[in-house]
């Protein structure tokens, strides 16, 4: 009797538990799957009272115990009838149970699909949009390199044209060699032929003495005075004569020492040429050399863009693939967490049915699941691992760029210094042009003083008598001649500065276009800044990831 009397005590509020259980069960079968959140619960607790045993309906509790008491608590009808029903009982809380943890899992693994595959059709799209945004930037980056190449072939065909104008440059300075050689032979001839001239004068002026003084007769008194008076105005004549050639021959032998010392600033000059040409062959060559570098630089762009892009793309990859893990790894964790909430429930309400034998069975599978999510969540924890590995890596690699950047500054800021010593060097050089200029006009003021001197020798030369006026004429024809060379050494100075100017021009458009050179240099470098900052960027945004990331791993 006690153990009939105390069992159903107990036993009320499980019963009402497992026919709401039943219920339920009944009910979810009946609806469809889609509508999952619109279950009703059963309405077996809505009004009236259960039999634990036979499972009837009251309307109050007073009739329920009168129906306990009348059909249930017969010691000697009852007893092999309660065990009976106990044994059904614990059958059908069994099968309930077993329906129960189906249907849950059924349901928790339906919620579970349809969340995840919300979850991949997010991750589909969004990886859609990443490639269209990465396919259109590498069509940019592309057109950029072609750019960049048109723009590299030209400055080739530029370097090419001005090596082209260097080599005939060179050529016109061999040939101004051996003009200036030329002419050096020629001034020695005529100084030689000055010389040889002077000697003539001289023994001239001795024979005219000597005729004069066989001329003279043996006449009258008379005569002899006329002859005197003469023979004096004959000797002024010629003293006058003989000092205005003297003058003359110094006047030549000043214009000789001023040819001689034209010539030895020519030969200077030249010899600043030569100079200067050397300059511009080693010019030349580091011109080469700059190409060489320009080439490697170029080179060193093209791999730091297409890393760049690598860099960009695997950044990316690794975003998308952390924020994936990320997800995932919250999404696992409001898995866990739902499903230990369900399994604490579903515990709860299994420790008030089910025995203790069950319930350890049961414990035994929640701890067995609890340990693989550990396992998971230890994977996890590892990739996280290996992501921070990639990190470090990247990060590294990101310090070789930039110190390859830095090279290649200071590479550009030396080319820059060059160029500065080279315009000093032309500027001085455009000077020297000037000063020659200068020397030039000069002697052709010289040359119109003289000019003007052998017109008044003519005119004074005219009054004199024949064979003064032969001496005189071959004089005037001498000094034609040297005049006419003096000229044509006037066209030849002024040939040579015209070919200097024109080798000027070609200089000042090589200076341009090594200008243009220089910015372009300027453009990469401004590039590769650029590049830098984007790194930097990025390379910020791994790091405050990481330290988010480190701070979530710490409160996991």
């Amino acid at each position: 009797m006690g153990r009939a009397g105390s069992l159903p005590i107990g036993m009320g509020a499980d019963g009402t538990n497992m026919s709401s259980l039943f219920n339920r069960l009944k009910n979810r079968k009946t609806q469809n799957n889609t509508s999952d959140d619109s279950l009703s619960i059963s309405s077996f607790d809505e009004e009236g009272f259960l039999c634990p045993i036979c499972h009837r309906k009251f309307n109050d509790q007073i009739e329920l115990g009168e129906h306990y008491t009348a059909m249930h608590t017969s010691p000697t009808k009852n007893n092999k009838e309660d065990d009976q029903q106990q044994q059904r009982q614990q059958q059908q809380q069994s099968t309930a149970n077993n329906h129960l943890t189906g249907e849950v899992n059924e349901r928790t693994s339906a919620q579970d699909l349809t969340k995840e595959l919300n979850f991949w059709k997010t991750q589909f799209t969004t990886s859609e949009e990443s490639r269209m945004s990465l396919s259109n930037e590498l069509i940019q980056v592309r057109q950029h390199v072609g750019d960049l190449e048109a723009e590299i072939e030209q400055l080739k065909q530029q370097l090419q044209q001005s090596q082209k104008r260097l080599s005939g440059q060179s050529q016109e300075i061999a040939s101004l060699k051996s003009e200036k050689d030329v002419y050096q032979s020629q001034i020695v001839v005529f100084s030689d032929e000055l010389l040889i001239a002077q000697e003539e004068l001289k023994i001239k002026q001795n024979q005219l003495s000597q005729l004069c003084d066989d001329l003279i007769p043996r006449p009258s008194s008379d005569d002899v005075d006329v002859l005197k008076h003469e023979l004096v105005s004959v000797q002024q004549q010629m003293n006058d004569l003989a000092l205005e050639k003297e003058n003359e021959i110094s006047k030549l032998i000043q214009e000789l020492s001023t040819y001689k010392s034209t010539i030895s600033d020519r030969d200077n000059h030249v010899k600043l040429y030569k100079t200067f040409f050397d300059e511009m062959n080693e010019y030349s060559k580091q011109l080469d050399q700059f190409q060489f570098q320009f080439n490697e630089s170029e080179k060193q762009s093209k791999e730091l863009n297409t890393y760049c892009t690598n860099m960009k793309n695997d950044t990316n990859n690794l975003i998308q693939l952390i924020q994936f893990m990320k997800e995932k790894f919250l999404l696992n964790k409001t898995k866990l967490n739902n499903r230990i909430d369900q399994y604490e429930t579903n515990f709860t309400q299994l420790h008030m049915l089910i025995s203790r034998n069950r319930i350890d069975d049961h414990q035994l599978t929640l701890e067995n699941m609890i340990d693989n999510m550990k396992n998971s969540v230890q994977q996890n924890f590892t990739q996280i691992d290996t992501l921070t590995l990639e990190n470090t890596q990247l990060r590294n690699e990101l310090d070789q760029l930039k110190t390859q950047s830095n090279t290649t500054m200071e590479y550009n800021e030396q080319i820059k210094n060059d160029l500065k010593v080279q315009n000093e060097y032309n500027t001085s050089l455009k000077s020297e042009i000037t000063s020659l200029t200068d020397d030039i006009k000069q002697m052709e003021t010289t040359i119109e003083q003289l000019k003007n001197e052998k017109n008044e020798l003519i005119q004074k030369i005219d009054t004199g008598e024949n064979g003064i006026d032969t001496i005189v004429r071959q004089l005037t024809n001498e000094k034609d001649q040297y005049e006419n060379q003096m000229k044509d050494l006037k066209l030849v100075v002024k040939q040579n500065t015209s070919d200097f100017e024109a080798k000027e021009r070609q200089k000042q458009s090589l200076l341009n276009e090594i200008e243009t050179l220089k910015q372009q240099i300027e453009d990469m470098t401004n590039e590769n800044s650029n590049l830098k900052q984007n790194i930097n960027q990025k390379q910020e945004h791994l790091n405050d990831f990481e330290i988010k990331f480190e701070e979530k791993r710490i409160d996991l």
